[in-house]
């Protein structure tokens, strides 16, 4: 029985091969988006679970940043028990995340400048219990010294995985970092692409007081560049209470430091990653595009094979003749459409593998796929095929056995409209997500070239940036001097960080009576001509006023705003217990992305300063960007020049939003793709069933234009339909993901007029092609093949 309904099965595919390599192809690219999307999606929500106790692991952050102070760390584990493990990770004050490291194994001298390098407390691997290679984890970070290698950092630096014991030269990249010979006591599996905590070295943060004595940082409550995080004693502690302890203990330090207003926060770490931003949306929103490119891909199934079915009354009707009954009957239809589903996951089964690269490439990472060897999935894999064949099948199945041998012979069953309404409900359905989903690709794309184009308050082109090395720090003036030799460079300067991160200064000021706080950074004279960032008031800083550097301070338009400043040039304003004058008021200016608004910023005249930013002509780049390299390598011959471009910085800002447009438009298009497939078989089925009317109109002197319009009215009445319903739902959606922008593009009308006749036209171009076609058939042959 099971070897004739396959038989059967296979030559009606072979017999209607165009039908079927519709009803198949387009299955299975819905199938294959739908599972690229959920692999991409379910990466990113387990973002941070890497650790086997993340449920009971919290972050602090201060004024929504993730950076602290370390002794915050010792006051929360000494005050507050049901916290049972604190680990601080420093991310800046031990020489920076890109050092250089030199090392002579094997009689072979190699210099590397790694990334992602962090110190951190011997707790690190009892909050994180990451799998250790080499080494004991227990002790690895208890003597200073002692440095933790990622395996593809160990292989990078030394060739081969098992380095314990072995030790290299390690040269900071910030100004006061003394070089120090680390050895290696442990190396640990690579840390997954799907987690905020990043590094490729770890070392023990006991070493930062080794090698900095007088800097005590258990103490040292002015460096801000920590993560703190906290493993609770078990899963059953009220989080909400101490997260009240954690602040209750702030509100007293902050009385002892003398500042106030600083809002702290518990975060859990599983939170982190979609803290104060879109991402959680997104891959919802991503996830439910997937599901709906699978429904559309369904849905065509399911037309296609309801078509189909009533060109096979004659069949059933026969089959019932001669002996069959109605379960039978069913049996098959229900076989063949399970089969052809089980053809379609194999072939999307092959699409995935095959899209892997361009995935990666379109996400900018990799991302695992071995949820293809989990029995659960292969289980859901199964189930859905017998799911999507039951649901194609069972119409047809259910409703042409049904009818009497003697009705499907006299061909009653094929001459009405039944099952019109429900293919027709299902076309809009289809087109209504398509719609929806070109509104979304342009509104998003407006919004990012919004994010390129929108006024930043200053000049981020030709402007490039780097870490300054204690070499250049020291004959900072000789390499200044240099630079601006070059008629194509235009203006050096330094500041404590570049534009595009965020100022990481956090104090507060009492002003008229109101005390709030507000985001500073250090910077020299030349910074702010350099960046190009206009004054509204007063004047910039100048190196012939000794009394700029001890005094002054200028502020940002939102700072005056904020505190009702009718006059702010020479009043005061406090700076970690100093009174500064404001001696000039700057147009306000995004420091960080459009995400967050403009909060009341300074810049302040210092020598905290460890960032260079040269802006340089954009004549000969190429050679400009030579000499700057030649006269870095001058002064600092050992220490390799890299510098980066400040728009592409800010370009970084937009990853995630520059994603989604990808990704967005790349699916869309699939979308429009799999459901113009389904409305070009459904339109070669009407018009393979209407060629005796098409032949008989023709006959009578109908023309080709309006044979074509009747053939087309049908559908683009469907389409304009879908239309009307797709609009509001795509302004729901488009609306609410607009609003987690603090600047964000506006939606016109325009927008959803085009999306919409980019689908009447696609649909039209699709219907139009068949409806010529038999159009311009010759009559006596529809009337002859009828």
């Amino acid at each position: 029985m099971f070897k004739n309904y396959l038989k059967i099965a296979l030559r009606n595919l072979l017999k209607n091969r165009t039908n079927s390599f519709i009803n198949i192809a387009g299955l299975a690219v819905g199938i294959a988006v739908f599972l690229l999307i959920t692999m991409y999606c379910m990466n990113e929500l387990n973002y941070n679970r890497f650790a086997k106790q993340h449920k009971n692991i919290y972050q602090v952050l201060i004024n929504d940043k993730f950076y602290t102070m370390a002794p915050l760390g010792n006051l929360i584990k000494s005050n507050i028990p049901d916290f049972g493990t604190i680990v601080r990770v420093d991310h800046f004050l031990g020489g920076g995340k890109t050092p250089l490291i030199e090392t002579n194994f094997d009689d072979s001298i190699k210099k590397i400048k790694m990334k992602d390098f962090v110190f951190a407390d011997p707790t690190f691997f009892n909050v994180f219990d990451l799998p250790v290679i080499y080494g004991n984890p227990s002790t690895a970070l208890n003597e200073p010294y002692s440095i933790v290698l990622t395996r593809s950092t160990a292989l990078s630096i030394f060739g081969q995985e098992n380095v314990v014991g072995q030790s290299f030269l390690y040269i900071g990249d910030r100004n006061s970092q003394p070089r120090m010979n680390l050895t290696v006591t442990a190396v640990i599996e690579d840390l997954p692409n799907n987690s905020t905590l990043s590094f490729n070295a770890v070392g023990s943060i006991s070493t930062l007081n080794a090698v900095m004595p007088g800097r005590d940082i258990d103490n040292n409550w002015l460096n801000w560049m920590y993560a703190t995080y906290i493993l609770t004693k078990n899963k059953n502690v009220n989080i909400n209470t101490c997260t009240d302890q954690v602040k209750k203990l702030w509100r007293e330090q902050e009385k002892i430091l003398g500042s106030s207003n600083e809002k702290i926060d518990v975060i859990p770490f599983d939170d982190v990653y979609f803290y104060n931003n879109s991402r959680r949306q997104f891959i919802l929103f991503l996830q439910l595009v997937g599901i709906f490119i699978l429904s559309i891909a369904v849905i065509n199934f399911i037309n296609l094979t309801i078509a189909k079915s009533s060109t096979r009354a004659r069949e059933i009707g026969l089959r019932k003749v001669a002996g069959a009954n109605r379960t039978t009957l069913i049996k098959q239809f229900l076989g063949e459409s399970i089969f052809i589903s089980l053809l379609a996951v194999l072939i999307a089964l092959l699409i995935v593998g095959l899209s892997k690269p361009y995935l990666f490439k379109m996400i900018g990472k990799q991302i695992p796929f071995d949820i293809f060897y989990q029995p659960l999935f292969v289980f859901i894999l199964i189930v859905s095929i017998v799911v999507i064949g039951i649901i194609s099948g069972v119409y047809p199945a259910v409703v042409l056995s049904s009818f009497k041998p003697t009705s499907i012979l006299k061909g009653e069953v094929t001459k009405g409209k039944k099952g019109n309404s429900l293919r027709h409900s299902l076309i809009v359905f289809q087109f209504i997500i398509t719609i929806s989903l070109i509104i979304c690709t342009f509104l998003v794309s407006q919004q990012v070239d919004y994010f390129k184009t929108r006024d930043l308050g200053f000049n981020d082109k030709n402007v490039i940036h780097f870490n300054q090395d204690q070499q250049i720090n020291r004959n900072y003036d000789v390499f200044k001097h240099k630079l601006l030799s070059n008629p194509n460079i235009i203006g050096v300067a330094r500041s404590n960080v570049t534009l595009g991160r965020d100022l990481p200064i956090g104090t507060d000021t009492k002003i008229n009576g109101l005390k709030k706080p507000y985001r500073a950074t250090t910077v020299d004279p030349d910074f702010i001509p350099t960046m190009g960032i206009r004054m509204v008031k007063g004047r910039s800083f100048s190196w012939d006023m000794q009394s700029d550097k001890s005094d002054a301070i200028i502020v940002n338009e939102t700072l005056v705003k904020e505190f009702g400043l009718k006059h702010p040039l020479g009043s005061n304003i406090s700076f970690f217990g100093e009174k500064l004058t404001i001696i000039g008021v700057m147009k306000d200016f995004n420091y960080n992305s459009f995400h967050q608004k403009v909060e009341p910023a300074a810049l302040v005249y210092h020598d905290w300063n460890s960032e260079i930013n040269i802006r340089i002509s954009n004549r000969d780049i190429s050679q400009t960007l030579q000499f700057i390299k030649k006269t870095w390598d001058e002064l600092s011959p050992e220490v390799p020049f890299e510098y980066e471009f400040l728009d592409q910085t800010y370009g970084a800002l937009y990853t995630s939003e520059g994603q989604f447009q990808n990704v967005i438009s790349s699916f869309s298009v699939i979308a429009i793709i799999i459901a113009c497939l389904g409305l070009l078989g459904l339109v070669s089925h009407s018009v393979n069933g209407r060629k005796k009317e098409i032949g008989v109109r023709k006959i009578l002197g109908a023309s080709v234009d309006s044979i074509v319009f009747t053939l087309t009215g049908e559908f683009l009445k469907l389409i304009v339909f879908a239309n009307v319903i797709a609009f509001p739902l795509a302004y729901y959606f488009m609306n609410n993901w607009l609003q987690d922008f603090a600047y964000h593009t506006e939606m016109n009308w325009w927008t959803f007029a085009l999306s919409g006749g980019i689908a009447l036209i696609i649909a039209l171009m699709t219907i139009s092609f068949q409806a010529v076609k038999a159009a311009t058939a010759i009559p006596v042959e529809s009337l002859r093949t009828e």
